[in-house]
């Protein structure tokens, strides 16, 4: 009687986890679709290397134009060039901070890449200085960032 009631027992434990755990699963939210991802084509050919950012409330886009082997900055509603400098620069990145944009360019030194960063500064996007950051014969820097955290700021190459 003994193993009856305990087989008995377990059946009823098994029968009562199995439907707690429908309960369970039936009272998930169904999972969310995946997102459909829609081609709608190109903002321009031969662009690599491009960095969205907000300056004076607008949005522009930092653009290495590698036909062209220069880098120059987009007004991003309008399509519109606002300006080009750096040529033979590539891999720029975008950085502003107060009314100042930061572009940080690797000169072309080699075949398809340099060992010498630039950093170019503006005030109104159309006029643009440039001082030199970092230089190391022999070595191959691609892309680079820019970032600050408090009062540091990072440069990954």
């Amino acid at each position: 009687m003994r193993v009856k009631t305990l087989a008995y027992a377990v059946a009823a434990l098994a029968a009562g986890v199995a439907s707690s755990l429908s309960q369970t699963v039936a009272a998930e939210p169904a999972r969310a679709t995946v997102p459909v991802i829609v081609k709608k084509g190109t903002i321009g050919l031969d662009l690599v290397e491009t960095t969205p950012f907000v300056f004076k409330g607008k949005v522009y886009r930092l653009e290495w134009f590698r036909n062209g082997d220069i880098l120059r900055i987009v007004d991003r509603n309008t399509g519109q060039e606002i300006s080009r400098f750096g040529a033979n620069y590539r891999f720029p990145c975008a950085y502003v901070e107060g009314d100042t944009v930061y572009v940080v360019g690797t000169k072309t030194t080699h075949d398809w890449y340099g060992d010498v960063l630039t950093m170019f500064l503006s005030k109104d996007l159309k006029s643009w200085t440039e001082r030199p950051l970092f230089h190391q014969p022999g070595i191959g820097i691609c892309n680079t960032s820019l970032c600050k955290k408090d009062d540091v700021y990072v440069m990954s190459i």
